[in-house]
């Protein structure tokens, strides 16, 4: 069932079939802040939907559709507990709430599935991303750079729902 948040023309509620087209246009590189060309985000959609591990994941709808998706996912290979965590939305509407409802429905997820550690790999350019990620908890690795674009690694190892 779908919940009310932050803004009250924000509505969370599960990703179905059809949102999927509108999350790719939140990862296009022209939605995002940072610099995410290189081809670094080509495969970032089919991950999403074709990799097979415990994932949860949701949008954030507002009016005019979807505006946001998060993701909680742990892949086989990890250790029990540990998740890595996707938020997207377009950064070209500046909102920190924004940011900060994405991060707080997988804070919920992650103290609700017992987390002991989450991360996230994001470029360094995206500033409102990261300092919300930041407000939330996670800790900024040193920049390191792939196929010419500076990232960063953002961990977390305290998990409680919002209040």
């Amino acid at each position: 069932m779908p919940s009310e948040i932050s803004d009250p023309e924000w509505v969370v509620r599960p990703v179905v079939a059809g949102d999927w087209a509108a999350i790719a246009q939140l990862a296009a590189d022209e939605a995002q802040e940072g610099d995410h060309s290189g081809g670094l985000d080509d495969a970032w959609l089919e991950n999403r939907r074709a990799v097979d591990c415990e994932r949860y994941d949701a949008v954030v709808e507002a009016p005019e559709g979807v505006v946001g998706y998060c993701a909680v996912e742990r892949h086989g290979d990890r250790p029990r507990g540990e998740y890595r965590v996707f938020a997207v939305a377009d950064w070209r509407r500046p909102s920190r709430a924004l940011a900060d409802v994405l991060l707080a429905w997988c804070d919920e997820r992650l103290a609700a599935l017992g987390a002991t550690r989450a991360w996230m790999r994001e470029v360094a350019g995206d500033v409102q991303l990261l300092g919300a990620a930041e407000a939330h908890g996670f800790t900024r690795s040193t920049p390191y750079t792939v196929q010419g674009v500076e990232i960063v690694n953002l961990e977390k190892a305290t998990f409680e729902p919002p209040s």
